[in-house]
């Protein structure tokens, strides 16, 4: 029966030839990107922001249509709580299933 010791020195072992896959994964930092990595990058960014945007005209939207009652209770219309963006926009450019940019 192989010991705690052997068996440590054989993970060891592994870890050590195999250095390269065994390292933490992590984001690469902007410095560490290829051209095609940053245009990547940017692309993510830019598809968060504009979620982003969408999500607080939503918000303002709303803030801007709500009402209140004489003791003071906020009331939204069904249509104001369910509505996405705060007017509608022209559809973006899409190709296949992938968003344009």
């Amino acid at each position: 029966m192989a010991s705690f010791y052997n068996i440590y020195h054989s993970i060891q072992e592994m870890i050590m030839s195999d250095s390269d896959e065994c390292k933490t994964s992590r984001e690469k930092y902007w410095s560490e990107l290829d051209e095609k990595g940053k245009i990547e990058r940017m692309r993510e960014e830019l598809k968060r922001c504009v979620r982003r945007c969408d999500e607080l005209e939503a918000d303002v939207l709303q803030l801007k249509r709500h009402k209140h009652t004489a003791d003071g209770a906020v009331v939204v219309s069904a249509f104001d709580a369910y509505a996405t963006t705060g007017f509608p926009r022209s559809p973006r450019p899409s190709a296949g299933d992938d968003i344009y940019f």
